[in-house]
C-alpha cells in the first residue's frame, strides 16, 4: 500500500486484516477515506462492520443497496441482519431461498438458522403455520430450536423433554469434540436456563430458581443469558429477598446485554424494573426510569401508562392516576387502539369512585372487547341495571348473543347467556323475549325441568294456553 495505496487487492487485504482483528471502527475509518468506486467494491465489508457493531439497520441499508442476488455470503449476512432486526417473514424467505440455492458444507448451519426463524414467527403468533417436522434433528441447536417452539406454543412440559434430549446431544457432541469441561458447562448453560424457564412457568419455581442460581455461578460469558436469568429470578422472589433481588434487576439491566435481546426480552425486563420499584417503595426510581422506557419502547405506551397510574395510586393521588389513564384512552384514534388493561384498570378505579356513567362510558368504548368478554359485558348491565338504562341493557344482551352466535362460541357459554338473558328479560316483565331464549336453551340441551318450569311460568304471563 505504501507503493500502491490504490491497489484494489491490498485494500480488501487489509479490510479483511482489520475484520479478523475484531476492529470493526478502524475498518469502516479505512473504507471512509477511499473513494467511490473503492467503496463499492467493499459494500459487502461494510455491511459486515456495521452489523457486528451493533448497527443492523444501516447494515441492511448497505445490503439493499447491493445486488446480492447471487452473492451468498451477503445473502447469508443479509438473513443473519433481518433476524437481528426481527424481521422474521423476510428472514424465513432469505434463509429457503439460502438453503435452496446453496450446494456447500453449511447447510446444517442454515437449517438450525432457519429453525430459530421460525421460533421467532412463532413468538409472535403461536398459531403461525410454519413446520419444523421437516426439519432434521442433525443438530443439538435444531433439537433446542424445536424446543423453544414448544415454549412459544405453551406446551411446556413437552419443550423439558425436547430440551433434555438437547442437552444430552450437547453434551456427547462437545465431549466427543474435545472440549474441556469448562466449555461444555458454558454451552449447556442456555438449554438448562429455557428448561428452568418452563419449571417457572409450570409454577415449579423452586427447581427454576435451583437452576438458575447454578447457572450463575459458572463463569458465564454471555451478558444477555445472566440478565434474561437475574429478571428471572426477580419475577419469582417477587417482594421477598429484596437485597438479592435489587442486585439481580440491576444485571438485568446491563447495557452489554441488549444487543443480543430480543425486543420482548428487553421491554419485559424493564417493565419488571419498573414493577420492582414501585412493589419496594421506591417510587422516585421508578419516575426516573419512565422516560427512559419511554424512549426505548415508543410502541408500547400503554405499559408505561400503567406503569405511571400504578405508581400514582402508590402515591395516594387516584384522581390523578384517573386522568393519566383517561388521557391515554381519549389519545387512541379509533376503539381497536384502546388496551384493554389500561382501560379494565380505569372502570375499576372509577367504580370505586362510583362514577357508574363514567365505568360504562369507558367499557362501551372498548368494541368487541363488551361482546366477546362476558365479565365486560356483566358489569355494563349490572351498571345498566342500577342505573335504570333498560334499553340499552335489552341491546347489550340481543347484541352478545347475536356476536357469540355468529363466532360458534362454545356450547355451555351460550347455554349460560340465554339463561342470563332469559333471567333479564322476565324481571323486566318482557316474557315474550324470555321465552325466546328458553327455547334455544330447550334446543341445546333438550328439557331440562328447571329450564321447562321457567318456560312453562313464562308463558303462563301471555299465552295460557302453550303454557298448559
Amino acid at each position: 500500500l505504501e507503493v500502491d495505496s490504490n491497489h484494489p487487492k491490498a485494500i480488501h487485504c487489509k479490510i479483511v486484516c482489520l475484520i479478523q482483528l475484531n476492529e470493526f471502527e478502524e475498518a469502516l475509518k479505512y473504507l471512509e477515506n477511499q473513494n467511490e468506486e473503492t467503496r463499492k467494491k467493499f459494500e459487502l465489508e461494510q455491511a459486515y462492520c456495521l452489523y457486528r457493531l451493533n448497527n443492523v439497520e444501516e447494515s441492511l441499508k448497505c445490503l439493499d443497496g447491493k445486488d446480492v442476488s447471487d452473492d451468498l455470503g451477503a445473502n447469508e449476512l443479509k438473513a443473519q441482519a433481518l433476524y437481528r432486526m426481527e424481521n422474521f417473514e423476510d428472514c424465513y424467505s432469505s434463509y429457503f431461498d439460502l438453503i435452496k440455492n446453496s450446494n456447500d458444507d453449511y447447510e446444517d448451519e442454515r437449517m438450525v438458522n432457519l429453525a430459530a426463524v421460525i421460533v421467532g414467527l412463532k413468538n409472535i403468533n403461536s398459531n403461525i403455520k410454519y413446520d419444523l417436522a421437516n426439519i432434521s434433528n442433525s443438530t443439538y441447536e435444531v433439537i433446542y430450536n424445536k424446543a423453544c417452539a414448544l415454549v412459544a406454543t405453551k406446551h411446556y412440559a413437552k419443550a423439558i423433554a425436547k430440551l433434555q434430549d438437547a442437552e444430552t446431544v450437547c453434551k456427547k457432541f462437545l465431549e466427543d469434540d474435545g472440549a474441556t469441561e469448562e466449555e461444555i458447562e458454558s454451552e449447556l448453560a442456555i438449554i438448562r436456563a429455557q428448561i428452568a424457564y418452563c419449571n417457572q412457568r409450570m409454577n415449579k419455581t423452586d427447581q427454576a430458581l435451583k437452576t438458575y442460581n447454578e447457572i450463575l455461578k459458572q463463569k458465564l460469558s454471555d451478558p444477555a443469558l445472566i440478565a434474561i436469568i437475574s429478571n428471572n429470578i426477580v419475577a419469582i422472589h417477587r417482594d421477598q429477598n429484596l437485597f438479592d433481588s435489587k442486585k439481580k434487576i440491576r444485571m438485568a439491566l446491563s447495557e452489554n446485554a441488549e444487543s443480543k435481546m430480543s425486543s420482548n426480552q428487553k421491554l419485559n425486563i424493564h417493565y419488571n424494573y419498573c414493577l420492582f420499584m414501585l412493589n419496594t417503595n421506591q417510587f422516585d426510581s421508578c419516575r426516573k426510569h419512565l422516560p427512559i422506557f419511554r424512549s426505548k419502547f415508543p410502541n408500547n405506551e400503554a405499559d408505561a401508562v400503567l406503569i405511571e397510574a400504578y405508581l400514582q395510586i402508590k402515591e395516594k393521588n387516584q384522581s390523578q392516576a384517573i386522568d393519566t389513564l383517561k388521557t391515554y384512552c381519549l389519545s387512541c384514534k379509533n376503539d381497536s387502539m384502546i388496551d384493554l388493561e389500561v382501560a379494565l384498570f380505569l372502570a375499576e378505579l372509577l367504580l370505586k369512585e362510583r362514577d357508574l356513567d363514567g365505568c360504562a362510558k369507558v367499557l362501551e368504548n372498548l368494541g368487541e372487547f363488551r361482546l366477546s368478554k362476558l365479565a365486560i359485558t356483566s358489569i355494563l348491565i349490572q351498571i345498566y341495571e342500577k342505573t335504570m338504562k333498560i334499553k340499552e341493557a335489552e341491546k347489550l344482551f340481543d347484541d352478545c348473543i347475536d356476536w357469540h352466535e355468529k363466532h360458534k362460541s362454545q356450547k355451555a357459554m351460550l347455554i349460560s347467556l340465554y339463561n342470563e338473558a332469559a333471567k333479564f328479560y322476565l324481571n323486566q316483565n318482557k316474557p315474550q323475549a324470555s321465552v325466546k331464549y328458553l327455547e334455544k336453551i330447550v334446543k341445546l340441551q333438550g328439557k331440562n325441568p328447571k329450564i321447562i318450569s321457567m318456560l312453562i311460568n313464562a308463558y303462563s304471563l301471555f299465552d295460557v294456553q302453550k303454557a298448559k
